[in-house]
């Protein structure tokens, strides 16, 4: 399945700018670290990857995918101490504990584990006393209606998300519903291209401003709307803005890498060749088009 979303800022003052430009920066470091992480994970050199996933954690503390590779990386280390504490630390973003034990190996099998799995739900809950739950939970319902009428014929679902948004005057986040909740509502969004009418449909008009005011305020990470945005493209046999890889990335074609480039770090993500590297794509064999920038 394709995916999809367009991105605009409006900048209308030097400080807007300024707010601007650190924000993105600090997108792009954080996925710079992240992807750098990947490949040293990707190597085998576990300590060196998370040293790359907490230097991203620092920056955006509440976004849960380095905690989640960490995790991962100090298991291979026998460290199982480590491994408690940044699953500890990834739980309190919002997010269940959804590692498989086969992942996880011998980690399962030791007190930290099971101390882990005890204490799992309170620390949920603990995460959820400064988000709203409400929210979180309106969204949870929406999710499991979606499942249960069908991917492609559920129009109900998307319009009482929107409805939802509107409502709150937000956009569900990180910072606001948590890890778990946050990724269902994109779960919901990319199901709902089929029918939604996107970009141009009302819904969407009233959806966008709302992502990119949360993406701004550090609730959201920086390749959503860059995803969104190459997904439509695909569709429309644009070479992609950002080069965001998906599933039929071999049937698309790409800007050239220095375009590429330019618009990824305006919109806060990591350079190309990283992503690339990352998924062991080789860059001669894409195809480069200088069409639409």
């Amino acid at each position: 399945m394709k995916r999809i979303v367009i991105c605009y800022f409006l900048i209308l003052s030097p400080l807007t700018f300024n707010v601007v430009y650190s924000q993105m920066a600090l997108h792009s470091q954080y996925n710079t670290l992240f992807l750098n992480g990947k490949i040293a994970m990707k190597n085998g050199d576990y300590i060196q990857a998370i040293t790359y996933f907490d230097s991203a954690s620092f920056l955006f503390p509440h976004f849960h995918k380095p905690y989640f590779e960490a995790v991962i990386c100090a298991t291979q280390l026998g460290d199982y101490e480590k491994a408690y504490n940044i699953a500890v630390k990834m739980i309190l973003t919002g997010s269940s504990f959804s590692i498989s034990q086969e992942v996880l190996g011998g980690f399962c099998e030791t007190d930290y584990y099971k101390l882990l799995k005890s204490k799992e739900d309170s620390l949920y809950k603990l995460s959820m006393q400064e988000r709203d739950t409400a929210f979180a939970n309106a969204i949870f319902e929406l999710y499991r209606m979606n499942q249960s009428k069908g991917i492609q014929k559920d129009t109900i679902t998307f319009y009482k998300f929107i409805d939802i948004c509107e409502q709150k005057k937000v956009f569900p986040s990180y910072l606001n519903v948590g890890t778990d909740a946050y990724r269902k509502a994109f779960w919901l969004l990319k199901n709902s291209y089929w029918h939604s009418g996107y970009p141009k449909s009302k819904e969407w008009l009233k959806l966008l401003p709302l992502i990119t005011n949360e993406f701004m305020s550090g609730g959201i990470e920086a390749y959503v709307l860059p995803e969104f945005e190459d997904a439509y493209r695909s569709n429309n046999n644009i070479p992609l803005k950002y080069g965001i890889f998906s599933m039929d990335y071999q049937n698309d074609t790409f800007l050239p890498i220095e375009n590429l480039n330019k618009n990824r770090k305006e919109v806060g993500l990591a350079p190309f060749e990283l992503d690339a590297k990352c998924l062991d794509i080789n860059l001669n064999s894409l195809q480069y088009n200088n069409g639409d920038y």
